[in-house]
């Protein structure tokens, strides 16, 4: 009896656990529109942001903003003692950028 006390604590010492651990569960909550915030209002997108959903580098989002002469936002941020200059892009720029880099649609009528 002692032996299988012993085995027992060595086993907690080393780490595991004596009951399994349960699987994760997914959200149950109604899925969150990609483009709008809780506040109702409309998500601007950062050019990294736009890459990553885009599944594109930034320097081609910015080329596409350049040939196709898309709407943006310029915008300050301070970090620290510098200043960065941030481009925002808006949510239907950004899915016409899907539309063409990801789906492969001709591009045609870009929002300007």
């Amino acid at each position: 009896m002692n032996d299988d006390r012993l085995v027992h604590v060595e086993q907690e010492e080393a780490g595991h656990s004596p009951e399994p651990r349960p699987a994760p569960e997914p959200p149950t909550g109604p899925p969150k529109h990609e483009f709008t915030r809780e506040d109702g209002g409309v998500e601007w997108f950062t050019i990294a942001e736009a890459a990553r959903v885009c599944r594109r580098s930034e320097n081609t989002i910015l080329n596409i903003i350049s040939r196709y002469q898309l709407r943006r936002r310029r915008a300050w941020t301070v970090r620290g003692r510098r200043r960065e200059r941030r481009i925002l892009l808006a949510p239907n720029v950004v899915r016409w950028i899907q539309e063409v880099c990801l789906f492969r649609q001709p591009p045609v009528n870009p929002p300007r």
